[in-house]
């Protein structure tokens, strides 16, 4: 699990964290919100598992800025 102290803009999202401030929604997360899991399943056909994983990474670092995400936790 990981540990946030905050998500979105300094804005904590009690919902989603444990009484100790960890990410409990890992574990139930669907296919399509797993990186390794989605591209065994469909996007081996059409990139490596690096170019994957660095487009993940740039759409991650898009909705980081789209939502203000301060910098220190930002990727």
């Amino acid at each position: 699990m990981i540990r946030f102290s905050t998500i979105r803009a300094g804005v904590q999202d009690d919902e989603n964290l444990d009484s100790n401030n960890m990410c409990s929604i890992y574990d139930s997360r669907p296919s399509i919100c797993r990186v390794d899991i989605m591209f065994e399943k469909v996007y081996f056909k059409h990139y490596s598992k690096e170019e994957f994983y660095r487009l993940n990474v740039e759409a991650c670092k898009t909705l980081q800025e789209k939502e203000s995400v301060k910098d220190e936790l930002r990727l």
